[in-house]
């Protein structure tokens, strides 16, 4: 909000005529300064969210790297049954084989 700076430019607006050189200088100044710190209080509120945006980003990169461990772990499980199969399919072969003679 930047309510100050907005009744200066009115009174500019309004009254501007009037005014002395000096009276306009000082109004100008009123006028950028109030501009000056409504800025400056975006930038502060910027600074927040790109805080804010770069811990929910840190947040969401643990989050994968948890999931790619868990796919990890997965394949890897995967892998070890696939070891299993082939073991248990021999054996299998290797009964057939005995029942057959």
């Amino acid at each position: 909000n930047n309510r100050f700076g907005k009744e200066i430019e009115m009174l500019w607006k309004t009254h501007g005529e009037n005014l002395s050189y000096q009276d306009k200088l000082n109004a100008e100044i009123a006028l950028q300064a109030s501009k000056i710190e409504y800025l400056e209080r975006v930038n502060t509120q910027q600074a927040i969210t790109i805080n804010e945006q770069a811990t929910i980003i840190a947040q969401h990169e643990a989050t994968i790297a948890k999931h790619e461990a868990t796919i990890a772990k997965h394949e890897a499980t995967i892998a070890q049954q696939a070891i299993t199969n082939k073991e248990q399919a021999t054996i299998i072969a290797k009964h057939e084989a005995t029942i057959a003679q």
